[in-house]
Formats: C-alpha cells, sequence, structure tokens
C-alpha cells in the first residue's frame, strides 16, 4: 500500500504456500499474474494454476470464478464485468480463449478464427493496445483481434518465440 516500497505477506497467509486446495477465502498459491481494474483498486484478478480467482476487497479474501488452469487474463477498462481469459484444462494442455460480459459468473467461446482448442499450448498473455487486443500464446505465436469483434488473426508468422507485445508511441 505504499507503491512497493515495503511488502508484507497477505492477510491469512502462513509465507508456507501448499498447492493443496486453498482455504476457502484465500486463493492458489500458483499466480501466474495479477490485474486490478483501473476503476477501483479493491477489484482484483488473477489466473492461478488451479483456477481464476477474483478478490473484491483487495486481495484480503478471494473466490474462484472459473475452475480451470489459466496464465492470462484481460479485463477491460470501461467495465469490470467484461472479462477475457485464457483458460486450458492443465499446462500447455487444450488451451482456448473464452469472454464473460457478467464478471466471470458465465463464459462463452471467443476464439473466432482460432483452431481450438490447441492441444500443447495457451494464452500466456494479453496485451491491449488501442482498440486490439494481443495474445501471446506459450508456443511462441502472436495473434490479434479487434475487441470489438474477437476475430483473431495470427501476426508475424515467420517469427517464433515471442514473449510479450509492447506498443512504442512515438
Amino acid at each position: 500500500d505504499d507503491g512497493g516500497e515495503t511488502w508484507q505477506l497477505a492477510t491469512g497467509s502462513s509465507g508456507k504456500p501448499s498447492l493443496d486446495d486453498p482455504p476457502s477465502s484465500h486463493i492458489y498459491p500458483d499466480v501466474h499474474s495479477i490485474a486490478v481494474h483501473p476503476s477501483s483498486p479493491e477489484l482484483v484478478f488473477a489466473p492461478t494454476g488451479d483456477g481464476f480467482f477474483a478478490s473484491r476487497d483487495g486481495g484480503r479474501t478471494w473466490t474462484r470464478l472459473y475452475d480451470c488452469y489459466c496464465r492470462a487474463v484481460w479485463i477491460d477498462p470501461g467495465d469490470a464485468r467484461h472479462l477475457i481469459l485464457g483458460p486450458a484444462d492443465g499446462v500447455d494442455r487444450n488451451g482456448r480463449i473464452e469472454e464473460s460480459d457478467d464478471g466471470g459468473k458465465t463464459w462463452r467461446n471467443a476464439s473466432s478464427g482460432l483452431s481450438v482448442p490447441w492441444p500443447d499450448h495457451m494464452v500466456e498473455r494479453f496485451t491491449q493496445i488501442g482498440a486490439d487486443l494481443f495474445a501471446v500464446l506459450s508456443n511462441g505465436e502472436l495473434w490479434a483481434s479487434p475487441l470489438a469483434s474477437l476475430a483473431w488473426r495470427r501476426l508475424l508468422p515467420e517469427v517464433g518465440g515471442v514473449t510479450d507485445a509492447a506498443w512504442l508511441q512515438v
């Protein structure tokens, strides 16, 4: 709460994580990323090795919204109920892209243009650049889609090993 100057254990943590199921209000300890909605630091989302979790109290308590393996989520900066997730059935197994308009209560396929499920890879990260969403896959492929349509197209197929996407404005 001081811009990263000091750190402390999250409420309820012993500092000795176990990959067994966490207590009912805690998050699974294999956290792959954290996303905080820009409208509220209290609204936090986390893809983990045992599901997609959300906290409405700044990370003090957590609820699993989706039972899956996931590494990447995108949250609409204008509507926290609009989410895009890269779930899989396990590490790099049957990856796909899904979308929710109700804060993660229900999900639908958002993989237009993709041949999913991917048997041996999944989404590693999402990056929004302007009106487009970029997806970096665990096999090094880069895909992009207009957020308005979620119709995916592969970018730079001749380039392998992509690990991130960024935009430099000059």
